[in-house]
């Protein structure tokens, strides 16, 4: 169909993959691509001219990967690639979509206390002449956590912005990625690199192949860039565990590595290792998650006890009467 041509030379969707893996399936039963074209209603000639589809951003991409793939086998490469990304980003969003949705509630709250909400009942509270130093302090406090949120807001956006240049996030990794606060970084960016090594290196390939197709084959750009700094040093001599150790990975990747070199057990280590990294990176996010919860409860907490206490203060002057 035309329509789903003109739509993977843009950007492949869910429904695109989805269209792919089963296209796979009928493949390995031997058909021929076009005859499962035909059944499939997919207006391509040549699985060639399918698979660029998925990569009509990056020809090099394409290339490297044919260079020692089959075309099926690409196809199931970009499949699987797929759906570690999709899975990995799925997991990430579960984490932090709750969270998020929740922090921006508690800020336009806060804003909107802040701003209208409260000076609004103070100017009515004040027509009673009461006392009513402890609101105040209460008023300047709201302020004041009201801003410190803002002013982290500017910065996050800032660091996304100067940081969305690819040569200045390297920078940026380079000088910071011993920092304690980059260990959930690394490690989800060493999971994604390990496991696209994992997926060459059970294709059978070679550790120079599997680099070459991680620099010029890989969605993630910093997968690739690791990728070409391994190279690197590999061509400069170094063997095979130092080239690899590189602060920029999890040193638990390293060790596992080493371990490999050693027993030759390359494919089972890397399968312990992506489960047992896995496992940590959703434990440092629920952590994380739990945490900015725990904040946002208590600002929301904070809200409704100053908020019942200005409602409050009116009744007990009409008590008082």
């Amino acid at each position: 169909m035309k329509s789903f041509k003109k739509k993977t030379l843009s950007k492949p969707s869910k429904q695109d993959y989805e269209m792919a893996k089963l296209t796979l399936n009928y493949l390995q039963t031997n058909l021929h691509f076009s005859q499962v074209s035909k059944l499939l209603f997919l207006d391509y000639y040549s699985i060639s001219d399918y698979l660029k589809t998925f990569y009509s951003n990056n020809q090099k991409q394409y290339d490297s990967l044919t260079s020692v793939f089959s075309y099926q086998q690409t196809l199931q490469y970009t499949i699987e690639q797929w759906e570690f990304e999709t899975s990995l980003n799925q997991q990430l969003r579960s984490q932090f979509t709750y969270p998020l949705i929740l922090y921006v509630i508690m800020y336009f709250l806060l804003g909107f206390f802040t701003i209208f909400l409260i000076p609004t009942l103070l100017s009515m509270i004040f027509l009673f002449d009461l006392e009513i130093t402890s609101i105040q302090i209460g008023q300047t406090l709201l302020k004041f956590i009201f801003y410190v949120f803002t002013f982290l807001n500017i910065l996050v956006v800032s660091i996304i912005v100067r940081y969305s240049n690819k040569e200045k996030l390297k920078i940026f990794i380079s000088t910071n990625h011993q920092r304690t606060y980059f260990v959930l970084f690394k490690k989800i960016i060493t999971q994604k690199f390990a496991s696209l090594y994992s997926i060459l290196v059970k294709y059978g390939l070679s550790t120079k192949q599997s680099l070459e197709i991680m620099k010029n084959g890989s969605s993630s750009y910093l997968v690739s860039w690791i990728a070409l700094l391994v190279t690197y040093r590999l061509e400069e001599g170094s063997d095979f565990v130092t080239s690899f150790n590189d602060n920029f990975l999890d040193s638990h990747f390293n060790q596992i590595l080493s371990l490999a070199s050693k027993n030759n057990q390359l494919i089972s280590l890397l399968d312990s290792y992506l489960a047992s990294n896995q496992q940590i990176i959703t434990m440092y996010i629920t952590k994380v998650s739990r945490i900015v919860k725990m904040i946002i409860y208590l600002v929301l907490g904070f809200l409704i006890i100053y908020l019942y206490q200005i409602l409050l203060t009116p009744m007990s002057l009409m008590g008082t009467l």
